[in-house]
């Protein structure tokens, strides 16, 4: 049984306070339980043979956590679990529970604890801020709410428990939880991947104890608004304020704004009616302090600092604190306008900003790990994405909070593919939980600057009735960042049209596509989501989810840890890989071919938007991340580990940077940088087949803020040659290296056939040659590499050379664990796959937090697409 010991003090002054109950919960399937639940809700019941767990937690991840379900992400263990549902369409969500499924019952969700030192005449709530779907909670052996009363996964409920949590005793609570069915808003999967056998039922976010007066405040934010010509900003503070007791009383709110070395006081007195809820504003136009001179403002992190600032907010009734809360915010004002063309282009602070990002996946069965999460934003950020989209996982606090921090911008919106999009399935019940669920869930993201729109529809955008009502919430709350009706660029009856687009592709194509398609899935417009499709690993990281008999070829296996629908394998990815790079010998030479495909498609796409930008005013990778290990739609493993894709992006997304454009073969200079610079240096030298060096190429460049700048043209045809090899460089006034960028470039183009596009794809009908590079030499780099410890993290420079006369193409550093072997991550390398012409040298750096050193060392690898393995 579960045995925690809350202690609760107070003074006078302290905040509102919150205490987490999220450790300690005894979790079982209802069918397994003899004794009735008004008996096991009761102190001192003996829980034994339940599910110990902490929270968040869903049914199926208790399973796991108590041991009784191996492993499920290896190989299909997951399709032998029972209760597993598994078609490539239609989607499980749409679907009932099967009958012998054990997640079709309700389960138990059970906390015990001790509560100490709460002074007379508070109030207690008890908080959750996700249950999935619906629940019977009873407390101390009575049933407090029943499901008709406490449902819906993005519902956030707040119960006054004053009369029925007994202080200096035991207590129980326990949810009888039911999994949600077809027609439940509820969170689904799409087709990214497998779906839990339980739909995710259980409770998915924090509960916790408040302790306030009867005076209570609630979803505090500060909205900016910004004039950079007069370095100024008008702050608004927003909050509710609720009255819990029956009687009238006087209210004197104190809100405090901290931060850049100043203190800035605003008060306002008014009066609550007995069991009033009131949203207080408080405007500049009222309280001039509230016009902030010289503010520090909140930026994306590519485009400066993203500074915070606090606020505290205190409600004094009878001359007593009821309750204080505080919040960060950032001085930021997020705007949109439509360009030329139609496109809705994101302006921060009055700058227009180009957003690069990719589509966000939490755990399969919504487990919680900061530590992993913490890593995830840093990988983001290491790459150069500046956005996370939020398709319907909208996620806890924590996430925007370090969102705020970070300067990570996020996109967030419902589902799709299930019924939040199949409004002829709502009902008038449907229609209030998606209507509260909507309120709820914009009044906790206000208040944070990294928000910087949301989405009323994903696929669609809702129905006029629907979406009326919709925009009436997002009025009534205050919602101040840009609103689009849906991800599609169909127009709304409504709100007319979105300035998105969402045409895909979700699977390969090649690098040309980016350039010229831009009427389809090319560098134009804003796109939601849109991407090449596969994204593989090497072979060390593959067998950590593919079982060495499973390896080769590519079998059923391999297509459970793709997606659903159209995305249930990786075959249009491997006939395009078969025809340009030639038949793969053995797994090996596949996932080197892969590395290579996914390389130059994947660093198209990025260049071709940030060349085109503000032609192109967005773009959202299909996907960031997956929620288990997958072989589709990543950036980055569930490992946490970098493929070439990683790298490309990265390179693409270089703040100065150089560049070849598929479209004119011509070679620019980029710079994304507010500041010019002047007297650069363009180098550009090729090499044929045998990396014999043709002509070279120079040009001086100077080039403005945040401004492209051609430098010189490519004529491939001139040379004669089935595959030129491109090594562009760029140097400051000084002469050191600021980018370098290293290009495989076939005679001609492929042929699209885009009269046959389909929303995932668009065929190739003339496939370009690039099979010749199979009979490209090994080569051996020479390298060496220092390690250096400072405090928490410990930094590699590691300096590699080519001294052949041939390129080495796509080299792979990696850190191993020296006794195992086994990769250690996550490494932040300063860039990775990299390719080096003949008698090249480069130097890269990387970091890694030093308590993920092992104790027996590490050793540095190198290897590559024809570079051969070693180890130091």
């Amino acid at each position: 049984m579960g045995s925690n010991r809350i202690v609760f003090s107070m003074d006078e002054n302290a905040l509102h306070r919150k205490f987490l109950l999220n450790e300690g919960w005894d979790i079982t399937n209802s069918a397994r339980v003899k004794d009735p639940i008004d008996v096991h809700s009761l102190p001192g019941y003996d829980a034994k043979d339940w599910n110990h767990c902490d929270i968040p937690q869903t049914a199926f991840a208790s399973e796991v956590s108590a041991g009784r379900v191996k492993d499920p992400f290896f190989a299909d263990n997951l399709l032998r679990c029972e209760g597993t549902v598994y078609k490539t369409k239609p989607l499980f969500c749409n679907e009932e529970m099967p009958e012998p499924s054990p997640y079709r019952n309700p389960w138990y969700f059970r906390k015990e604890f001790f509560l100490d030192g709460v002074p007379p005449h508070r109030k207690m709530w008890l908080c959750f801020d996700g249950i999935n779907y619906s629940a019977n909670l009873w407390i101390n052996g009575k049933l407090f709410k029943t499901k008709d009363e406490f449902k819906g996964t993005f519902r956030r409920f707040c119960f006054d428990v004053t009369d029925v949590v007994k202080v200096s005793q035991r207590n129980v609570i326990e949810l009888e939880v039911f999994p949600p069915s077809p027609t439940d808003l509820s969170i689904s999967w799409a087709d990214w991947n497998p779906y839990p056998p339980d739909k995710n039922m259980g409770i998915w976010q924090d509960v916790y104890l408040l302790v306030t007066g009867d005076i209570k405040v609630d979803s505090p934010c500060v909205q900016s608004r910004v004039n950079t010509g007069d370095d100024l900003a008008y702050l608004t503070i927003r909050v509710y304020v609720s009255n819990s007791s029956p009687m009238e009383r006087s209210v004197n709110l104190l809100c405090r704004l901290e931060g850049d070395g100043r203190v800035i006081d605003v008060e306002k007195t008014f009066t609550l009616r007995g069991m009033e809820r009131r949203e207080v504003v408080l405007t500049p136009d009222e309280y001039p302090q509230l016009r902030l001179k010289h503010p520090r403002l909140w930026w994306p992190h590519d485009y400066g600092e993203p500074f915070l600032y606090t606020l505290s907010v205190f409600a004094l009734s009878e001359g007593e604190t009821s309750d204080a809360e505080r919040i960060n915010f950032g001085v930021c004002e997020t705007t949109s306008l439509m360009n030329d063309e139609g496109s809705l282009l994101i302006k921060i602070n009055g700058r227009p900003i180009l957003v690069v990002g990719g589509g966000f996946a939490p755990d399969l069965f919504l487990r919680r790990d900061y530590e992993n999460l913490r890593a995830q934003f840093a990988l983001t950020k290491e790459m150069g994405l500046n956005t996370i989209r939020l398709e319907g996982k909208l996620v806890d606090d924590y996430f925007f909070d370090l969102a705020d921090r970070e300067g990570i911008m996020v996109i967030a919106g419902w589902n799709c593919g299930d019924v939040w999009e199949r409004w002829d399935k709502w009902t008038s019940e449907t229609v209030e939980i998606a209507s509260k669920s909507l309120e709820d869930q914009l009044l906790r993201l206000r208040r944070h600057p990294s928000i910087i729109m949301w989405m009323n529809g994903s696929d669609f955008h809702p129905p006029e009735e629907i979406e009326r009502r919709y925009l009436a919430i997002e009025e009534k709350v205050g919602w101040n960042r840009p609103i689009v009706s849906s991800a599609t660029a169909a127009p709304s009856s409504v709100s007319g049209p979105t300035g998105v687009r969402m045409p895909g592709p979700y699977d390969y194509v090649p690098p040309n596509y980016w350039y010229e398609a831009t009427d389809l899935g090319g560098a134009r417009g804003f796109l939601t989501e849109v991407g090449p499709g596969p994204s593989l690993p090497l072979k060390e990281e593959l067998l950590r989810f593919i079982p060495e008999d499973k390896l080769w070829p590519i079998n059923r296996v391999w297509d459970f840890h793709c997606g659903l629908g159209s995305f249930y394998d990786i075959s249009r990815f491997y006939k395009a890989l078969e025809n340009r790079y030639g038949s793969p010998k053995d797994v090996d030479d596949f996932l080197w071919k892969a590395q290579l495909s996914m390389y130059e498609t994947e660093r198209a796409m990025f260049e071709a938007f940030v060349r085109n930008r503000y032609s192109s005013t967005g773009v959202i990778h299909w996907m960031l991340n997956n929620s288990w290990p997958s072989l589709i739609w990543h950036l980055y493993s569930y490992y946490l580990i970098g493929n070439a894709s990683y790298y490309a992006v990265k390179k693409a997304l270089e703040p100065l940077h150089i560049q070849y454009c598929y479209d004119d073969d011509s070679v620019i200079v980029i710079n994304r940088t507010g500041v010019a610079h002047d007297n650069l240096k363009a180098e550009a030298k090729l090499y044929d087949e045998r990396f014999n060096q043709l002509e070279p190429f120079t040009q001086k460049i100077s080039i403005g803020g945040d401004a492209n700048a051609k430098a010189f043209r490519i004529d491939k045809e001139k040379y004669g040659v089935e595959i030129l090899f491109l090594n562009l460089v760029l140097r400051d006034a000084t002469g050191t290296e600021v980018s370098r960028n290293f290009y495989w470039l076939p005679r001609g183009k492929d042929i699209l056939d885009y009269p046959k596009t389909e929303f995932y794809h668009t065929p190739i009908k003339e496939f370009v040659d690039l099979k010749s590079m199979q009979q490209i030499e090994k080569v051996e780099l020479s390298f060496d590499y220092t390690l250096k410890t400072k405090g928490s993290w410990t930094e590699l420079s590691i300096h590699i050379s080519n001294p052949t006369d041939k390129a080495a193409i796509l080299a792979r550093i990696r850190m191993l664990d020296s006794s195992t072997l086994e990769e250690l991550s996550p490494v932040y390398y300063s860039e990775n796959f990299v390719s080096l012409a003949p008698g090249e040298k480069i130097g890269v750096t990387a970091k890694i937090e030093t308590r993920l050193i092992p104790l027996g060392g590490v050793k540095v690898a190198l290897d590559g697409f024809n570079v051969a393995g070693r180890q130091l």
